[in-house]
């Protein structure tokens, strides 16, 4: 096949994904999708207890005594959109835009994260008919704390001796490891009391670049999030606010490009404007954030006020969290991180998420310790998550190695074999199965986790033909 055949043959692949909404958490739809879709191709379909799929497709004949190799992907998506842009992530479709370099989603996430590895299984299923026997694994909720790989019982990868995981996200890019997190969600109880102040204001801090907390974490980005508390204790501390709430992101594992609050002032808005002003210069000094802008508008609200105190402690907590790169390789990469990805405010208590990535597993046994004693100095309470294993190789990986010779060989480019600061399911395979080979591979998806996340269309075939032809000469071998 040409490269342009393969490239719509793929796509037509991601068009049925995209028609499915598939949030993590809600993933039945595209689990029921792909468990009709193979079983129509005569493979074997199981689905476990937390709906992961798992597909076995026999040895083409002359293939059968060819090792087994499991590729793997996660269904489900982090679907967000632009702010004003009207989107129901569980009942509306990802509606498509393609260029000729590009294809885009009209205001909202794409879901090539990993919308793309599923598409690129599917056309490899269907298309791919000399090789030995082939396991695909489809797993849930990776977005919101690798609930399917946790889950996936061993049996499903014991009988393998390699597993590509296809779910990176540079094409030229060959990833053998990758941080390990912990889920970190906070809760406070709040008292509600009359409103005193004369102006009630919505203060809306909106234009942040935002981004994937794994891969854009080190890019020196603001987060919209800590951005706005600073703005309303620089606020307080000219003319005390009473808080009446404050929300803002999407994910834990994306950077907040938006957030919004009420607070009621005696401040005349004037001087409240030029307050702002002063707090954008002061963001865009710190960070590279050309496009960040304070708003505000006079509000009507039936709400009570946070009561004072409550309203200081979620101030300062947002004030001492970490959020941000923590620590760095000798090479420069992050090591460590931690993203305040979501605030909510309801009618009687406030919650916010963190998650922290590292590839040093004992750093995030200090970002809990320090997660503890920062709740009980702000009375919140804290629930945290299992650790998300890290993944990582010392030396050299014969699978590794193999499938960058056959890419180098297919595109005449060179490929980088490294370990990423985002998170992948591989730690997870690896902990069941150490035998395993383990490479995680990709098309490029740029601005993945936000509404300007896009697919490099010409990243898509050399992927494909390389999996593929690692595939033939594992069975052929």
């Amino acid at each position: 096949m040409t490269d342009k055949e393969i490239l719509e043959g793929v796509l037509d692949e991601f068009k049925k994904l995209a028609a499915i909404p598939r949030p993590s958490g809600h993933i039945e739809k595209i689990s029921q999708f792909l468990k009709d879709y193979f079983s129509e191709m005569g493979f074997k379909v199981f689905i476990d207890d937390v709906q992961n799929v798992i597909v076995d497709a026999p040895p083409a004949a002359g293939f059968e005594n060819a090792p087994l190799i499991v590729l793997q992907s996660h269904m489900d998506m982090v679907a967000v959109a632009a702010d004003g842009v009207p989107f129901n992530p569980t009942k509306d479709p990802i509606r498509l835009m393609r260029d000729e370099k590009y294809l885009k989603a009209a205001g909202t996430s794409l879901g090539a994260d990993d919308g793309m590895g599923v598409a690129t299984i599917m056309f490899l299923a269907k298309n791919m008919k000399a090789r030995g026997a082939l396991r695909f694994i489809f797993t849930v909720d990776e977005e919101i704390g690798m609930t399917g790989a946790s889950f996936l019982d061993e049996k499903y990868l014991k009988g393998a001796k390699y597993l590509i995981n296809c779910d990176s996200e540079v094409f030229d890019e060959l990833t053998v490891g990758c941080a390990g997190n912990v889920t970190m969600d906070f809760e406070k109880e709040i008292n509600r009391v009359p409103v005193t102040k004369k102006n009630v204001v919505e203060i809306n801090l909106t234009g942040l670049l935002g981004g994937h907390s794994g891969e854009r974490i080190g890019d020196n980005r603001g987060n919209a999030i800590t951005a706005l508390a600073k703005a309303c204790r620089e606020i307080d501390a000219q003319s005390e606010i009473e808080l009446i709430e404050i929300n803002g992101g999407n994910a834990r594992n994306a950077i907040p490009s938006f957030a919004t609050c009420v607070i009621a002032t005696d401040m005349e808005l004037d001087t409240l404007n030029i307050t702002l002003m002063n707090e954008g210069r002061s963001l865009y000094s710190m960070y590279d954030e050309e496009g960040a802008t304070f708003s505000v508008k006079e509000v009507a609200t039936g709400k009570k006020a946070i009561a004072r105190g409550d309203a200081m402690r979620i101030l300062q907590f947002i004030n001492l969290v970490h959020s941000g790169t923590y620590a760095v390789h000798q090479n420069g990469e992050v090591e460590t991180s931690a993203n305040l990805g979501i605030i909510r405010t309801e009618e009687t208590k406030i919650k916010i998420s963190v998650l922290p990535r590292s590839s040093r597993d004992k750093k995030l046994d200090l970002f809990i310790s320090q997660g503890k004693d920062l709740a009980e100095l702000t009375g919140f309470k804290a629930a945290f998550s299992d650790k998300t294993p890290s993944w990582s190789y010392s030396e050299s990986v014969p699978l590794a190695e193999k499938m960058k010779e056959i890419f180098e060989h297919i595109t005449g480019k060179k490929m980088r074999i490294k370990e990423t600061h985002a998170g992948l399911e591989c730690g997870y395979f690896k902990k069941k199965n150490p035998h395993l080979e383990i490479v995680s591979v990709g098309t490029t998806n740029e601005e993945i986790h936000s509404p300007r996340e896009r697919l490099v269309l010409a990243t898509v075939a050399p992927i494909v033909r390389m999996i593929e032809e690692t595939i033939l000469e594992i069975s052929k071998n």
